[in-house]
């Protein structure tokens, strides 16, 4: 039965990220430093925003994102919102509400979400019950390299972990 859980947390991975050149991408590397005010918190977490984000697009767009963690409870709310480094700022969309060690999903963000994150004005925050006004925090800002089409091998190295020396 472990094996029917993995497949369906993984569905939304392969279905959205196929072969093909790889999409615009941005990306966050979550800590308790970058909370504002800092935390004392270990907990990390990367996250991925996938897609083509048209600012002059007269609808909203419907990106990808995929979020990892790493040493964070299970009372959690992981939040988007709009404000630049060192501030703190509005929040657009819930992301995800409660535990979770890989998520993925959409999220719809208007032509001034877009021009928010083309312009490093987003973040996204997570919040927990020791630390509800944030735990982690990271700055969504351009990938340096694109994100790679997904491949059904690259999923199951997330969970074979490192190769062993």
């Amino acid at each position: 039965m472990p094996t029917a859980s993995i497949i369906l947390v993984l569905i939304p991975f392969l279905a959205w990220n196929g072969p093909g050149p790889a999409a615009p991408s941005y990306t966050g590397d979550l800590s308790g430093s970058e909370v504002v005010p800092p935390t004392e918190s270990t907990a990390t977490a990367h996250l991925e925003l996938i897609g083509y984000c048209n600012e002059s697009a007269p609808d909203s767009t419907t990106i990808l994102f995929n979020l990892w963690q790493i040493g964070l409870g299970d009372e959690l709310n992981v939040y988007l919102a709009h404000g630049a480094e060192e501030t703190n700022g509005p929040t657009l969309h819930t992301i995800v509400s409660g535990p979770f060690w890989l998520t993925s999903g959409t999220v719809a963000l208007s032509p001034e979400h877009c021009a928010w994150l083309n312009a490093g004005d987003l973040y996204v925050i997570v919040t927990s019950r020791e630390y509800p006004d944030g735990e982690i925090r990271a700055q969504v800002i351009p990938a340096l390299s694109p994100v790679l089409p997904q491949t059904w091998g690259r999923v199951k190295s997330v969970f074979r972990g490192p190769p062993e020396r």
